[in-house]
């Protein structure tokens, strides 16, 4: 079940710490690198993926507050990264293969960029701070807070719904 960012409103707002058990159906965003699936956001995490187009990369970008984990689950991607809390050093550059099986984790203030040298696949684990955001650097010319984060504010979060009772 594909839901836009303009149809938010079939999905259930919940602001508990926790969902409630069942299945969930993930709230599918178009970006222009790709797509994110959001499998659930609540007060304690978000996790979703993050489906990057070979070719495109996200934002050069650092947080104030917020820390995320991601793995690459498939694919290979460049990443640019930084020193944790010091946005004036040089940031380094390395690769990440899916093959590896390795997670990257980043604390708030740490610059980092993915750019897809193959289509890629990422998990991403974050605390909840999604308006969290400063892009330095952005290669579609968006603003620094996006469709997501205008969600947060028209519903105070954005919310995962229980599938409907369409399994057959």
């Amino acid at each position: 079940m594909e839901q836009s960012a303009d149809s938010i409103e079939t999905y259930k707002v919940s602001n508990a710490p926790s969902a409630e058990s069942g299945l969930l159906a993930p709230l599918i965003v178009e970006k222009p690198w790709g797509r994110e699936e959001w499998i659930v956001y609540n007060e304690s995490y978000v996790m979703k993926l993050l489906y990057v187009t070979r070719g495109e990369s996200l934002s050069k970008q650092y947080h104030e507050e917020k820390m995320e984990t991601l793995k690459l689950l498939e694919g290979k991607c460049n990443v640019i990264f930084g020193h944790e809390g010091d946005l004036e050093r040089d940031v380094r550059v390395f690769t990440m293969d899916s093959r590896d099986n390795i997670a990257l984790h980043i604390n708030p203030r740490t610059i980092h960029r993915f750019e897809a040298i193959e289509d890629s696949l990422f998990v991403e684990v974050s605390t909840p701070q999604v308006g969290d955001v400063v892009r330095l650097e952005d290669r579609y010319n968006r603003p620094t807070y996006d469709d997501v984060v205008c969600l947060e504010d028209r519903y105070n979060r954005p919310a995962t719904h229980e599938l409907e009772q369409q399994v057959k």
